[in-house]
């Protein structure tokens, strides 16, 4: 069985803790096989990084040298250079540049900007229009997925960070959700940090992930990995717990990451899910 996490944050998220081999130390020391990082994608004009939701552009070569000096180490870890990225209006050729000159990238809906230019978030919901953002949340997940730009859907179901119940409209919104992702064999992201997030704040259930939603998910046969959302080294074993626990109380089909012919890979009893990507060599001289 392979041990892995492939959503990783760290300092230089800027709301994250740890250097990048503080995190490789604790991969190594709990016993992991393949650790991803994946910080929040920067914009050339650093839009969206105004708050401390991700690095200054001026960063990312820093970050890239980090994780590149990682891949070197030797030892039984295999350390990949990912991005987890938002899919925002007009910025979808930033994002396949990025793709080009990184190892994989996973998407993640934290911000939604319409036609008009206002910006949802699921993080600040009492600032808008719920029924709004569900639709575009639903539109902007339906077309990063037909992009196959992304290795994995990261927390799919952090929706319901703007909803208090699963009603009908969060049902349409799922039963939207799954079917893309049944169509173009997207894995989806059982999310260890919403489930602490949960614990921390005394709630008794996690709004991600949702179990009505992942109830839905085995329902239609989707293959899900689970992953720490780590955004401290510390706690890192204890998020994956808790995803694989969840996981396991609804028996969800699992697949494991590797490296298959140079591409990377999720595989489930011989079945192969390769993503449309080559694993690259990444200079420390590397400018987006």
């Amino acid at each position: 069985m392979t041990r892995y996490n492939l959503h990783t944050h760290s300092v230089y998220s800027r709301h994250g803790e740890g250097e990048i081999l503080d995190y490789v130390n604790e991969a190594e020391r709990i016993g992991l096989h393949i650790l991803g990082f994946t910080e929040h994608c920067p914009y050339p004009d650093d839009g969206y990084s105004i708050d401390n939701g991700r690095m200054w552009f001026k960063t990312l070569p820093t970050y890239v040298a980090k994780v590149q000096e990682a891949k070197e180490r030797n030892g039984n870890l295999s350390v990949f250079l990912g991005w987890e990225c938002d899919w925002i209006r007009g910025r979808e050729e930033w994002i396949r540049e990025v793709r080009e000159k990184s190892d994989y990238l996973i998407f993640g809906l934290h911000y939604l900007e319409d036609k008009g230019g206002e910006v949802y978030t699921p993080f600040h919901s009492d600032r808008w229009d719920r029924k709004r953002a569900l639709k575009l949340y639903g539109e902007r997940y339906v077309s990063a997925v037909d992009s196959g730009l992304f290795l994995f859907s990261a927390h799919p179901d952090l929706f319901m960070n703007m909803s208090d119940e699963f009603g009908e409209e969060e049902k349409a919104l799922s039963r939207d959700i799954i079917a893309i992702a049944k169509e173009r064999n997207m894995v989806m992201e059982v999310n260890g940090s919403g489930i602490m997030k949960a614990r921390q704040r005394g709630l008794k259930e996690s709004r991600y992930p949702r179990r009505e939603f992942w109830e839905m998910a085995k329902d239609a046969g989707l293959y899900c990995i689970v992953s720490a959302d780590a955004h401290d080294p510390v706690t890192m074993g204890e998020r994956l717990e808790l995803a694989q626990a969840f996981a396991s109380s609804l028996d969800l089909s699992m697949v494991e990451p590797g490296v298959e012919n140079g591409k990377q890979v999720f595989g489930d009893r011989g079945r192969r899910i390769a993503v449309a990507f080559v694993i690259v060599h990444i200079s420390t001289e590397i400018a987006l």
